[in-house]
């Protein structure tokens, strides 16, 4: 994902081709910017006028703002629709960058490591690629306790299916949809929020789709769908909130400590009594380091470990249902 500083302008090329990848002049095309975390506008659909298939469109400094000051990097979403060919067909896409809070470096996956080294220290016999590991292991972890909420907008495609494969960070078996939002219209102060009970994931030979049980939106339309996903950590970015960045960075100098315990603990030569010696009470010390970081991180989180979460969760569904008139068999005035 390229990240921008707040303020700055961005420059984004567009090339316009039709469903057979073929070059195409636009007849009309718009363009609107979104927070994808908060769901919220920025700019509002705008329209402009390509001359010919391809085209640069500026984002403006003064559009590149986060919203919400607390956040070090915001994540925005362009979506870009054309009007082509003599039938008016349609056409869409999206692009995602994040805006940078001015003065503030984003963490990457370079930054763990050099934390990883300053909380374990030493010569050691294991380096950068076992601490990437743990880096991987820890924010997985992290990610089972403080998931990413991604929030997507879907063009319609006239049916009731949509493939999950469609939600640019959604993983298979972890992955959980929050809300789906239709139709989506951010001229209104209220989002039309379907009912739980208005759509299901079903499960094709092909994977898995979002099933609208009582809506097909028209190729005009989107949905928006809130997410969960696993968090990114990588050479160019991290998800994690800065909040919590010290305590996952503990967590993965734990898995690291962990390595290399396994480590000494499996490289002792009982020939040399000395160094067999040496090598056990490191085995225990790192041992006992992971402990200790892998503690920070649950009281940090509020988890007390070897809880076991609840099997099952009851919520009150008295929200109004999704078509707004009463309910079918608990009518209001029996709630």
């Amino acid at each position: 994902m390229e990240i921008i500083n707040e303020g700055s302008s961005l420059s984004i090329p567009l090339s316009f081709t039709d469903d057979t990848d073929t070059a195409v002049t636009p007849s009309s095309a718009r363009y609107k910017l979104d927070d994808i975390a908060a769901g919220t506008s920025i700019a509002a659909w705008t329209s402009f006028a390509p001359s010919a298939s391809t085209h640069t469109l500026v984002i403006t400094a003064a559009q590149n703002v986060r919203l919400n000051s607390a956040l070090v990097l915001e994540e925005h979403r362009l979506t870009v629709e054309i009007t082509y060919g003599t039938d008016s067909k349609k056409a869409l896409s999206t692009y995602d960058f994040a805006v940078r809070k001015i003065g503030v470096t984003t963490s990457t996956q370079a930054d763990y490591i050099s934390a990883i080294t300053a909380l374990v220290g030493g010569d050691l016999p294991l380096g950068e690629k076992e601490q990437i590991i743990a880096i991987n292991q820890a924010v997985k972890k992290y990610s089972g306790h403080s998931p990413h909420e991604v929030v997507e907008d879907e063009t319609g495609n006239g049916s009731f299916d949509y493939a999950l494969t469609l939600l640019s960070y959604w993983t298979e078996k972890f992955s959980t949809i929050k809300k789906v939002e239709y139709p989506v219209d951010d001229t209104e102060a209220s989002a039309s929020v379907l009912q739980d009970d208005a759509w299901s994931i079903y499960k094709k030979p092909a994977g898995s789709y979002l099933r609208l049980l009582e809506n097909e939106p028209a190729t005009t339309e989107s949905l928006r769908i809130t997410y969960t996903a696993l968090h990114l950590c990588n050479a160019n970015i991290c998800t994690i909130p800065v909040r919590d960045e010290e305590a996952v960075q503990m967590l993965a100098a734990a898995g690291f400590c962990d390595m290399l315990a396994t480590y000494f603990a499996q490289t002792q030569d009982s020939t040399i009594q000395a160094d067999s010696v040496d090598h056990k009470s490191k085995a225990a010390e790192y041992a006992a380091r992971a402990r200790t970081y892998r503690t920070q991180y649950y009281e940090h989180m509020g988890i007390k470990p070897g809880e076991v979460p609840p099997a099952s969760v009851t919520r009150d569904q008295d929200a109004t249902p999704s078509w707004r008139g009463t309910h079918l068999t608990h009518p209001k005035k029996w709630r």
